[in-house]
C-alpha cells in the first residue's frame, strides 16, 4: 500500500487547489459586483464561502469524474510521467473553461442579476449570428477578465502537485497479494468518491439544487453561494414548468383571474397605436421620475405631457423576455424565458392579433440582424403582419453599428416614414438598439455625447437624442395627433447608484401613455404598474368590448388588482399593495416595503398578515400560469 498513498496524497492537494480557485473566482464575482453585495455583512460573508464549497465540490465531482478515477483506480501504471503528464493536462483542460465560465458570469451578472442558467445556450443560438461579430468587442471591453484567468490557469499548471517518483512495486508478490492490494486500492478509491460525495450533499436527504442556497444565506445574496457551471448543469434538460397544486377545484381563481372581460360603453376608438421599447433605459436615468440627475433631456420633457407610472417594473432582465409581456401580458415565470421555452407555440391571446381583427395593419421594427433573440418568430406567432428588421433596411451598410444593427437616429426617421406610408388605423411597435453593449454612438457625435459615470449613459443621451428626432419627424404627420404612443424599456441597465442594483430597483423602468391630442392623460401615478399591463390596457383605453386573457391588468380600471411579476435565480418575486415578496415555490423568503429599495428591513416576520395574503395571491398567479401554459389555453375559453 505505500505504494499508492503518495497518489491518495498528491490527489487530494489538486483537488484543495481545485477549492482555491473556485473561491477565488467567488471573491472576483463579489468583487466585480461589489455594488450588488455592499452590504453583506462579515459573518454572512463566512457563511458564503463556506456553503458555497458545497457547490463547488459538487461541480468539481461532476466534471471531475475522469481525471479523479484515473487518479485514483489501483494499478502501478499511474507513476509513469506520460500518464502523470495526461492527468495535468485533463485537469488543467477541464478546471480552465468551469472557471472561465464563472469569470465570464462575473461580468454578465450586471446584466441580468442572476447567475446564468442553460438559457444562455438557447440566448447563444437565437443570437441571429451575432455572437461570433460580437467576440471582439467584447474580448476588447473585458480584456482584463482574460488576463487574470489566464495567470490563474498558469498559477494552476505550476502548483499543481507531482508524484514524487515512486519505484515500481514488486511482482514478486504472490497472485493472491496482488489482487488483495487491488482490493484494498479499490476500496480505499470508492472510500475517497464517499467522503467527496457526502461534502457535496451535506446532511442533505434531497439533492442539492439551487433553491437550497435560500436555506443558508438571505436571498441577495444567493448568487454568491452557487457557481456558474451549477446553475447551467441544473437546468439543462430541466422541464420548463411542473404542475402545482396550492389550491383545489378552481379556488385560486377566487384569488387570481387572468381573464378581463371589458364592458365599455361607447364607441371602440379607431386611434393609431405605436410602442416604443427603449433598449435598457432604466428608471434610473429619467429624472423626471426620479428628481436627481439624469440622461433623458428629451423622454423627461415628454413625459410632462403624459401618463406616467412611477412605480414601474419590467417583468424579466433580458430582451427576449419583454416582447411576451408587453404585447401578450405573458410574463416569463420559468428559468427559461418564454420564447426560448417549449410554450412558444402555444396559442396566446396578443394586442396585435386583436387589433387586426378590428381592421388595424400591424408591424414590427427591430434595426438587429432578422432572427436576433427570435424575435422575428415570436411576432408572427403573436398575430403581427409584418417583421422589419436589418434585412429590410435600405441603407444598412451605410448605418450598420458595427456590432449590433441600425443605429437609432437612422432607424426611427426610417420607422417614421414606414408608418406614414401604412393605411390607418395602425398599430406597431419598434424596439430600440443602440443603447446595448458595446455602447456606440455615430462617430459624427463622439465629443457630442460625453462619457458618464458608466459605460451607457452616453449612449442613452444619443438614443435619447434620435427619439427627439423621431417626434420631431413623426408631429408633422396626419397621423401623429390620431396616436397612443406607449414608452416602456425592455430591461433595466447597467445601474448608476447601489439601490438599483438591488432586486428591487433593477427592475424598475419607465412605463407611460402619450397622446398629443388627450389632455386627461398626464400626470404621474404611484401605483404599481408592469410590462404585462400595456397590452390590456392599451385595448382599454380604446374602449374595446371583448375578452382577452393575460397576467396583468389595465392601468386605467382603479378596481383591478395592481402588482407586477418576475421570476429570477429560481424564486419569484412580486411587488403589490406596497411590499415586495420574495418567494421560492414552497416558502415565503422575505418581504419588503415597496421603498425599501436597500433591501434593509425584512419584514416577513413582523406584517405576517400582509405577507400571508400576498404569498396566496402569488400562488393563485404561479398555479393559474402553470396549468394554463401546460395545457395550452392562454386565450380566453369559448363562451
Amino acid at each position: 500500500m505505500k505504494y499508492y498513498f503518495p497518489h491518495i496524497k498528491a490527489f487530494f492537494y489538486r483537488f484543495l487547489i481545485l477549492l482555491a480557485l473556485f473561491e477565488l473566482s467567488r471573491i472576483f464575482f463579489f468583487i466585480l459586483n461589489y455594488n450588488y453585495f455592499s452590504d453583506i455583512s462579515f459573518f454572512e460573508s463566512i457563511k458564503v464561502l463556506y456553503f458555497g464549497l458545497q457547490y463547488d465540490v459538487y461541480v468539481i465531482l461532476a466534471f471531475n469524474f475522469p481525471f479523479i478515477f484515473m487518479s485514483l483506480m489501483p494499478g502501478n501504471f499511474k507513476n509513469r510521467k506520460s500518464y502523470q503528464l495526461s492527468l495535468k493536462i485533463l485537469y488543467t483542460v477541464i478546471n480552465s473553461l468551469l472557471i472561465l465560465v464563472n469569470f465570464i458570469d462575473s461580468e454578465y451578472f450586471r446584466f441580468n442579476f442572476k447567475r446564468s442558467t442553460s438559457d444562455i445556450l438557447d440566448f447563444l443560438n437565437a443570437g441571429g449570428g451575432e455572437t461570433g461579430n460580437l467576440l471582439p468587442e467584447f474580448l476588447k471591453g473585458f480584456w482584463y477578465i482574460l488576463l487574470i484567468w489566464i495567470g490563474l490557469i498558469v498559477a494552476t499548471w505550476y502548483l499543481y502537485p507531482k508524484l514524487k517518483a515512486i519505484p515500481e512495486e514488486p511482482n514478486k508478490s504472490s497472485l493472491k497479494r496482488r489482487l488483495s492490494l487491488s482490493g484494498m486500492q479499490t476500496l480505499i478509491m470508492l472510500g475517497v468518491f464517499a467522503v467527496l460525495i457526502t461534502i457535496s450533499r451535506g446532511l442533505r436527504v434531497q439533492p442539492l439544487n439551487i433553491l437550497s442556497s435560500a436555506k443558508y444565506v438571505e436571498v441577495k445574496y444567493i448568487p454568491l453561494v452557487l457557481n456558474t457551471p451549477f446553475t447551467i448543469i441544473r437546468t439543462i434538460n430541466k422541464a420548463d414548468l411542473e404542475r402545482v397544486k396550492y389550491f383545489n377545484n378552481g379556488e385560486e381563481y377566487k384569488y387570481f383571474n387572468p381573464l378581463t372581460e371589458y364592458n365599455n360603453t361607447g364607441e371602440f376608438k379607431y386611434h393609431n397605436v405605436v410602442i416604443i421599447i427603449l433598449e435598457s433605459f432604466s428608471q434610473e436615468y429619467v429624472s423626471y421620475i426620479t428628481k436627481s440627475k439624469g440622461y433623458t433631456p428629451f423622454l423627461d420633457s415628454l413625459l410632462s405631457k403624459s401618463l406616467v407610472f412611477t412605480n414601474g417594473f419590467a417583468n424579466g432582465k433580458r430582451s427576449i423576455e419583454a416582447l411576451p409581456a408587453i404585447f401578450s401580458g405573458i410574463p416569463s415565470l420559468m428559468s427559461n424565458s418564454y420564447v426560448s421555452s417549449q410554450f412558444s407555440v402555444n396559442k396566446i391571446s396578443s394586442l396585435a392579433s386583436v387589433l387586426k381583427e378590428k381592421g388595424y395593419h400591424t408591424s414590427f421594427f427591430h434595426g438587429g440582424k432578422n432572427g436576433t433573440m427570435g424575435f422575428d418568430d415570436f411576432v408572427k406567432i403573436a398575430g403581427f403582419e409584418e417583421y422589419y428588421g436589418s434585412n429590410e433596411y435600405p441603407e444598412k451598410d451605410r448605418d450598420f453599428d458595427g456590432n449590433w444593427g441600425i443605429f437609432d437616429e437612422e432607424y426611427l426617421q426610417y420607422f417614421c416614414d414606414k408608418l406614414s406610408s401604412f393605411k390607418q388605423p395602425f398599430f406597431s411597435s419598434v424596439f430600440t438598439l443602440s443603447s446595448h453593449h458595446p455602447y456606440t454612438v455615430p462617430d459624427r457625435y463622439e465629443d457630442k455625447f460625453k462619457e458618464g459615470p458608466v459605460n451607457i449613459t452616453r449612449v442613452i443621451e444619443y438614443s435619447d437624442f434620435a427619439l427627439e428626432k423621431f417626434f420631431e419627424k413623426a408631429s408633422k404627420t396626419d397621423w401623429f395627433k390620431n396616436t397612443l404612443f406607449v414608452l416602456v424599456a425592455d430591461h433595466t441597465g447597467q445601474a448608476i447608484k447601489p439601490e438599483y442594483y438591488k432586486q428591487m430597483g433593477n427592475f424598475r423602468i419607465p412605463i407611460a401613455f402619450f397622446h398629443p391630442a388627450d389632455s386627461l392623460l398626464k400626470g404621474k401615478r404611484t401605483e404599481i404598474a408592469q410590462q404585462c399591463d400595456i397590452a390590456p390596457s392599451v385595448l382599454d383605453y380604446l374602449n374595446y368590448n371583448g375578452r382577452f386573457l393575460c397576467f396583468g391588468n389595465s392601468v386605467f380600471n382603479a378596481k383591478s388588482p395592481k402588482f407586477a411579476l418576475q421570476y429570477i435565480n429560481e424564486y419569484y418575486q412580486m411587488q403589490k399593495d406596497g411590499y415586495m415578496i420574495t418567494f421560492d415555490g414552497e416558502n415565503c423568503l422575505a418581504l419588503w416595503g415597496i421603498d425599501d429599495y436597500n433591501l434593509d428591513n425584512n419584514l416577513m416576520n413582523e406584517k405576517t398578515a400582509i405577507k400571508d395574503k400576498m404569498e396566496t395571491f402569488l400562488k393563485a398567479v404561479i398555479q393559474v400560469y402553470n396549468t394554463r401554459m401546460l395545457d395550452n389555453k392562454m386565450v380566453p375559453d369559448s363562451k
